[in-house]
């Protein structure tokens, strides 16, 4: 009968080999058991938390590193892209809206039905605000250089014009600030176009905001600076008239609708530019309105008159 082997070396117990993973000085590694079930012995107990806070820190160093630095250098492209189309949009959409100021006649309502019933207002509008938006979300707006947070408020200051949100405007493009960009216009209007166009976006939209408000004297000193930016602007100049009739200076606002209307006929009637008739027609009214206000009843309603004749001939042709 064989004997069972006598006693046959067992192997090392494994928990006897781990060693503690703390660090002693100068940088050397402990030998000590760290226990049942521990990584690091009773002395290097309190490292696995240095060495998580390190963690932590070197992750928020990077993160901000990324953020800061690394993160702009992918995403200007990005950026100028959606402030470019965004920039689009805004455009179209102020021109509608230029549209309407100068269509809010002195008393003719059908100017005021024809520019509300606008569908491009509404639908430009739509696709600004969501064009902010996705902007917003993607975008750290509060890291915008100065130059595109100004095309970022202009935007949402027009769409807020578009809306009848009128007294948002002044804080997001604030009355200084159209000022000041006027004044360095003004200083070098030869050489500085797309100054001059920034100075004329700013008052354009602030002075449609102060419009909205009924705010007459200050829309009045927006468009006003806008005209002496830019004097061949018609539409701008009409919007001067109607704030100077809004506010009882009736002279000052027939001679400037006399100009106007001047213009417009020159432009329907001489050189054939049948596709401003309907603006003549709101000028028209405009001064008919004027004219009204101030007792002249037999020019008022030869404006009046002419107005009606240019929108039927308009609606015939539809």
């Amino acid at each position: 009968m064989s004997s069972s082997p006598q006693n046959p070396e067992l192997p090392e117990s494994t928990e006897s080999k781990r060693t503690c993973l703390g660090w002693t000085r100068p940088f050397k590694r402990c030998l000590k058991p760290p226990g049942p079930k521990r990584l690091f012995c009773h002395h290097h107990r309190y490292q696995r938390w240095v060495i998580l806070l390190s963690l932590l820190t070197f992750a928020g160093l990077f993160a901000g590193l990324y953020q800061d630095a690394f993160k702009p250098l992918f995403m200007d492209d990005a950026t100028e892209q959606k402030l470019a189309r965004m920039d689009e949009v805004r455009a179209r959409l102020q021109a509608d809206l230029d549209k309407l100021v100068s269509g809010i006649g002195v008393a003719a309502r059908w100017a005021d039905s024809l520019a509300e019933t606008n569908p491009e207002i509404a639908a430009h509008a739509e696709a600004l605000a969501a064009l902010i938006t996705e902007f917003e979300a993607e975008v750290a707006v509060e890291k915008l250089s100065d130059e595109d947070d100004l095309r970022f408020r202009l935007a949402k200051a027009t769409l807020a014009n578009a809306q009848h949100r009128y007294i948002e405007v002044p804080t997001l493009v604030p009355v200084e600030e159209a000022i000041a960009e006027f004044q360095a216009a003004k200083k070098q209007i030869e050489q500085a176009e797309p100054q001059i166009d920034r100075a004329i976006e700013l008052n354009q939209v602030l002075g449609g905001g102060f419009y909205g408000l009924r705010e007459w004297r200050k829309a009045l000193a927006c468009y006003e600076r806008i005209l002496e930016l830019r004097p061949d602007r018609w539409a701008t100049r009409q919007a001067i008239a109607i704030c100077l009739a809004k506010l009882g200076q009736l002279p000052a606002a027939s001679s400037h609708f006399d100009e106007i209307v001047s213009h417009f006929t020159a432009l329907v009637e001489q050189e054939g530019r049948t596709e401003l008739a309907n603006d003549l027609a709101i000028c028209l009214s405009n001064r008919g309105g004027t004219f009204q206000t101030q007792g002249k009843l037999d020019d008022a309603i030869k404006d009046y008159d002419k107005a009606i004749l240019i929108r039927t001939r308009l609606v015939e042709q539809e």
